[in-house]
């Protein structure tokens, strides 16, 4: 501003001396105006420049609030989810557990890998029947249990969740989460999936008369994935029921897909090939690669339903995801349900939930599936 006025100075300066000194103003008065003209033409460009730089500056800083507001929903996001992480069990527990489970782990093992034919269920109900009562019976047992799968909208149960639990003749039970972990901790794992797929194969044969599109989510722990001869057993069960694997959806946590090597994630894909699909458990939306998973066959996602309300409502973090989930084609299942206000809250976002607040798992009856419809390769 000061230029421009010294400029406008000079200009009414050289008009007067023009006009005392009697030369001609053709000259001196176009002159005057010319430099006038041009220093408020210097000036403007000069503010321009300086106005354009203070709005990058502007813009610049507030793409860096947004940031800094995304990065604090994700981590609150997961505070959250970390907050909703059940408590590990107390080392007494665990101990009485670990006795029980290793007792077992060689029955398991060879009730596992044991080779069944076509009509193994009613051969083997036949041979339990015909030995002598002198004969010991095993002082535990490996029950199949059914958690059931809502659509949160409806309320109809659209799936299941197996689930196994450790049952002694008093009647003391491990349940399927403690049992997982002993599993893990003991080597037992990758027969126990094993043990698990081949229990829930009739059943799911047998509700699928009634219901095609049914599913049953069969657990899948980070060992089983790392085991070639693992893996073989699992496909040697699902070629023997190539008719229900549609119906087979594994399901294995965020923490054990992560950990996946090489071996791991073949083998995983050695599943898909056979016609399963994957699903993950305890989720956590931050750092989520949605294209990869589809990639790698997964197509439910479950996040633990405390986790989609802290109490203040809705965060717009969780409905973005929930937006480009369903745009990735994914289903997504609230987990852990145990009351209404959670239930409410989850059916913002997902289409599927189950817990306690629905129906507890229910155990399957020994005989389920023995009566079983015939297999499309025998209809054939």
């Amino acid at each position: 501003m000061v230029g421009l006025a010294l400029f406008a100075l000079i200009a009414v300066g050289c008009a007067l001396y023009a006009v005392a000194s009697g030369e001609a103003q053709g000259y001196a008065m176009p002159g005057a105006l010319l430099l006038l003209a041009a220093g408020q033409f210097a000036a403007a460009v000069i503010w321009w420049s300086r106005l354009t730089r203070i709005e990058a500056a502007i813009d610049d800083e507030a793409s860096a609030r947004i940031g800094i507001a995304d990065a604090v929903d994700a981590v609150n996001g997961r505070v959250d989810a970390i907050e909703a992480r059940p408590a590990y069990p107390p080392p007494g527990l665990m101990e009485g557990i670990a006795a029980e489970v290793r007792a077992l782990a060689t029955h398991v093992k060879s009730m596992a890998q044991r080779p069944e034919p076509e009509a193994a269920p009613a051969v083997q109900q036949a041979a339990a029947e015909s030995q002598p009562q002198s004969q010991p019976a095993s002082k535990e047992r490996l029950d199949l249990l059914l958690e059931p799968v809502i659509e949160l909208s409806t309320g109809a149960t659209l799936h299941y969740r197996a689930q196994l639990n450790l049952t002694d003749n008093q009647g003391n039970t491990v349940l399927h989460g403690d049992l997982m972990l002993k599993a893990d901790a003991g080597g037992m794992r990758a027969a126990l999936d094993a043990h698990a797929l081949k229990q829930v194969a009739p059943v799911l044969r047998r509700l699928r008369v009634r219901n095609p599109g049914l599913r049953i989510f069969v657990p899948l722990g980070a060992a089983t994935l790392a085991s070639h001869a693992a893996i073989a057993r699992l496909t040697e069960t699902l070629r023997r029921e190539a008719d229900i694997t549609s119906g087979i959806v594994f399901e294995m946590t965020q923490d054990t897909l992560s950990k996946l090597d090489a071996t791991g994630v073949g083998n995983l894909a050695e599943l898909g090939r056979l016609g399963t699909t994957m699903a993950l458990s305890n989720v956590f939306v931050s750092g989520l690669d949605l294209a990869a998973l589809r990639q790698l066959g997964v197509r439910f996602l479950s996040i633990s339903a405390s986790a989609f309300d802290a109490g203040f409502g809705m965060s717009s973090a969780w409905r973005d995801f929930a937006q480009y989930a369903r745009a990735m084609q994914f289903q997504i299942t609230a987990s852990d349900v145990t009351s209404a206000v959670q239930a409410s809250a989850a059916a913002q976002i997902a289409r599927l939930g189950h817990g306690v607040f629905f129906a507890p798992p229910r155990k399957v009856k020994t005989d389920a599936g023995v009566a079983q419809a015939p297999r499309q390769s025998q209809a054939a």
